[in-house]
């Protein structure tokens, strides 16, 4: 049996006026009751994903910044004099300081230390010896082997300018 036959003998029940007035209601109900129960709620959540999305391309924009400006902060290099520390702890500190991994730090007295790089780039290596170099911290003997991938690994003896 077809679900539309009882309405349909209902709507047929009434007279033409009644029939005329059941069209006209329907025909402001349907799109009025369409309007409220999915266009609203879709343009609503539209909305709130569009201010979702806004705000996390203010916070990715704001990161990107800080980041910006992290990178532009050069950190100072710390100058210890040279007798205050021994010197393969300013050699630790140094290369703490300059992102370099020692595999191997061993001190020769005061004034002088042998040390191994871990596997490194060899600019970032030889770039930190420049570096101690400018500290006042000589390279007396150099030793670099090549690895696989492009790295080296580098030895050296170093030691306090002005000392043997």
């Amino acid at each position: 049996m077809n679900p539309l036959v009882p309405v349909s003998g209902w709507y047929m029940a009434r007279t033409v006026r009644e029939r005329w007035l059941v069209g006209v209601m329907l025909a402001i109900a349907i799109p009025l009751l369409c309007f409220l129960l999915i266009y609203r709620p879709l343009t609503a959540a539209i909305e709130r994903a569009e201010e979702r999305h806004s705000a996390a391309v203010r916070n990715h924009g704001l990161v990107l910044a800080r980041l910006a400006q992290l990178d532009q902060v050069q950190r100072p290099a710390v100058a210890l004099p040279a007798g205050s520390a021994p010197l393969s702890l300013r050699i630790t500190e140094a290369a703490a300081l300059a992102g370099v991994s020692l595999s191997a730090n061993e001190p020769r007295g005061t004034s002088s230390a042998l040390i191994t790089l871990a596997p490194s780039a060899p600019t970032a290596a030889l770039r930190w010896l420049r570096q101690l170099e400018q500290q006042g911290i000589v390279v007396r003997e150099l030793t670099i082997t090549p690895q696989q991938g492009g790295q080296v690994v580098v030895t050296s003896t170093l030691s306090q300018a002005g000392s043997q």
